[in-house]
């Protein structure tokens, strides 16, 4: 658990060495955009059952959810029933990656630190399970621009645009596709 508190700091952002280096800033009027997103942060806290909220320092609570890299614990496990003193311990991690990011660098970085932060008396082994690259549609997009009018059309105002995290390599390929085609 030592090492695994040790990828977030006091600050909300993730250590290891490199982690943020092809991490593209989300420009100001996206921020902006983001910023009249309707949302209670209170409600948020009760529905998530926490009082205080933790994230990346200088990036608000929607921000952190959607735009910026990510360091999550999935699951921490160890020990059999029984045992006093449990022999191996297992922590789930995963990163949720922005544009720019490539998961084969990010995974190999994350393993790299895990290792260099081990004491000597543990015995470190990282196994990279899957990953995909960080992608976002963009606004100016001409597919993005006509489906943002089909819903201005349909419900009567311009939609907000967020970013979402999206765990599906269809919407990476389709938002390429878009990408390609001349309008």
């Amino acid at each position: 658990c030592s090492m695994i508190s040790k990828v977030i700091d006091a600050d909300g952002r993730i250590t290891a060495p490199g982690f943020y280096d092809d991490v593209e800033e989300v420009p100001q009027a996206e921020r902006e955009m983001i910023a009249h997103i309707p949302f209670n942060e209170e409600k948020y806290k009760a529905a998530i059952g926490v009082k205080e909220l933790f994230g990346e320092k200088g990036y608000s609570t929607l921000e952190r959810n959607s735009c910026r890299p990510s360091f999550d614990v999935c699951g921490i496990w160890g020990g059999y029933t029984g045992e006093v003193l449990p022999s191996k311990a297992f922590a789930k991690v995963s990163c949720r990656l922005v544009p720019h990011q490539d998961h084969h660098k990010i995974s190999e970085l994350f393993a790299d630190y895990i290792r260099s932060i081990a004491p000597e008396t543990v015995q470190v082994k990282v196994t990279p399970m899957h990953g995909g690259q960080g992608y976002v549609c963009p606004i100016s997009l001409p597919a993005y621009q006509a489906a943002e009018k089909g819903f201005e059309v349909a419900f009567g105002k311009k939609p907000l645009a967020v970013r979402r995290g999206e765990a599906f390599l269809s919407s990476l390929l389709l938002n390429r596709y878009w990408e390609s085609k001349p309008y």
